[in-house]
């Protein structure tokens, strides 16, 4: 099983704790043995992983993303 196109928008100065949805999300679902993938690496579908195509720089959804994946890396 996999569970696809999922991700979130973050405000201005808001930090992903614990409790945030994406480590509940991910949590949730690596402790059943489902894997996952975030959606969009796009910088104009949301909730957008890019801020734009011509920096690629990441938004806080994408960030938060990139992180979670070097950690399954490391694992």
């Amino acid at each position: 099983m996999i569970a696809t196109e999922f991700g979130f928008g973050l405000r201005a100065n808001e930090t992903v704790d614990d409790d945030h949805y994406g480590n509940v999300i991910i949590k949730y679902l690596e402790g059943r043995g489902i894997s996952w993938c975030a959606w969009v690496y796009d910088p104009e579908w949301g909730p957008p992983m890019l801020e734009s195509w011509e920096s690629y720089k990441l938004t806080g959804n994408g960030e938060f993303f990139k992180q979670a994946m070097l950690e399954k890396i490391e694992d």
